[in-house]
Parts: structure tokens; sequence; C-alpha cells
């Protein structure tokens, strides 16, 4: 998806804060990208619904406020709790934190297969 915000190849809803910050891209980084696509693929939202790519920058970049883009996961109750982990942990600040890609196909491929629960 291409939105206004395209800067530094990314937009800014689904950018990494390292890439908001420093402009550098990584595996990691794609990681990040890769949990707001399933984010919004599974729910048709996008991350940090509600806000302006202005009031994402801030919040990303906010090393105090250490939220992940969803500020209310119950209003999300058909979210596994297993792909509510990943997502966290696809968001992690710390690219260091975040698993690699081959770790992420492993989790979403061991996911009970229920198309009622997503």
């Amino acid at each position: 998806m291409y939105t206004s915000s395209h800067r530094v190849g990314g937009s800014v809803p689904w950018m990494s804060p390292e890439q908001m910050i420093e402009g550098s891209r990584s595996c990691q980084s794609d990681v990040y990208s890769f949990g707001s696509l399933v984010f919004t693929v599974m729910t048709g939202e996008s991350p940090h619904a509600g806000l302006t790519d202005g009031q994402i920058t801030l919040k990303v970049c906010n090393s105090n406020d250490l939220k992940d883009p969803v500020e209310d996961w119950s209003i999300y109750p058909r979210l596994q709790e297993p792909i509510k982990d990943l997502l966290k942990d696809c968001w992690s600040r710390s690219p260091d934190a975040r698993p690699s890609m081959s770790v992420v196909v492993r989790r979403l491929t061991s996911l009970p297969e229920s198309s009622e629960s997503m």
C-alpha cells in the first residue's frame, strides 16, 4: 500500500522505529513491517489505527512510550493469543529482540488450523 507518507523506503504505519529514526533497513526491520502486514491482513485495519503519520512517528520514536501499535487488544477477540504474541514479538523496540523470519515462519506454521479463531 502506497501512502503519502512513503519515505525512506516505507510508509509510516508499517515502519520500524530504527527505520524512522535512522533510516536504516535490515532483515529485522522487515520483521517489524511483516508483523504490521499480518495485523492488517487479519484485522482489515492499519497499525496505529486512528493516528496521523506525525502522531505515529512521535509515538514510535519516543523511547518512553514502549507500547506496540495496538493500544487495546481486547477489540480483536478473534485473534488467537499465539498470533498476538507473535505480533508483539515482531514489534519489539529492539531489532535484536525480534524473531528471525525463519522463526516467524515456524511459529506461523505451527498454529492450530482454525479459521473461526482468526
